[in-house]
């Protein structure tokens, strides 16, 4: 081992660990790891050959949790994606099981909460379709909100909504019986299609009440 290279460690203050390792690992093959930290012993160079080998094996290989909670993030961010952002722990976890995939609640949150993932919460408070004094131009309620009728196929209402499915939110229209309250229509179309889709429903048959299979396609 050359003297300037011992005298340049060997100095009043101890250099980095990484520097240490270096100077051995260029002279081990001439002295080996053990003589060279012997020398070094009591000096603020010193360092234990066990400190050595740490630095110059093979870098770890990552542990099997840490495989798994990879693989895991993986799925719960397309899931997440999937579902436009607002599924929370809860529900990306039974889209995971629905799917296959064997992982504990509590994991799903612990990534999603490293990962800065979370879902949107369900708003409170009641909602309405209807107020007082709005300026937003409605169609004229000819029925005056008497939702109500005396037979099957006298009065049919209309709603639409958008509903959440696994495959991610779809805009839905509904056809009800007033009467029997059956749901006698219905259209649902992807919130990123341009164009409503064809309208499919069943319409109850009179005066039997048995329901018939019709189509229509709407405009």
């Amino acid at each position: 081992m050359g003297q300037a290279g011992l005298a340049f460690l060997c100095g009043g203050h101890r250099p980095p660990t990484a520097l240490i390792v270096e100077f051995v690992a260029a002279h081990r093959d001439e002295h080996g790891v053990d003589p060279i930290c012997a020398v070094l012993r009591g000096k603020a160079t010193q360092i234990a050959p066990s400190t050595v080998r740490a630095h110059l094996s093979p870098q770890r290989t990552e542990s099997a949790r840490a495989v798994r909670d990879r693989e895991v993030l993986s799925e719960i961010r397309r899931v997440h994606a999937d579902n436009l952002g607002v599924y929370g722990a809860r529900k990306v976890h039974a889209s995971l099981k629905r799917e296959g995939t064997s992982v504990a609640r509590c994991t799903v949150e612990r990534l999603m909460k490293a990962d800065g993932l979370q879902g949107i919460p369900r708003l409170k408070g009641r909602k309405i379709t209807h107020s007082d004094g709005a300026e937003t131009p409605r169609p004229a309620d000819r029925v005056q909100r008497q939702f109500v009728a005396d037979a099957p196929n006298t009065l049919w209402v209309a709603d639409l909504t958008y509903v959440r499915t696994h495959s991610g939110w779809v805009d839905a229209a509904f056809i009800l019986d007033a009467f029997s309250r059956m749901i006698v229509g219905w259209a649902g179309l992807d919130v990123d299609a341009d164009r409503p889709g064809p309208l499919g429903y069943w319409v109850v048959g009179a005066p039997t009440g048995r329901p018939g299979r019709r189509r229509i396609d709407s405009p």
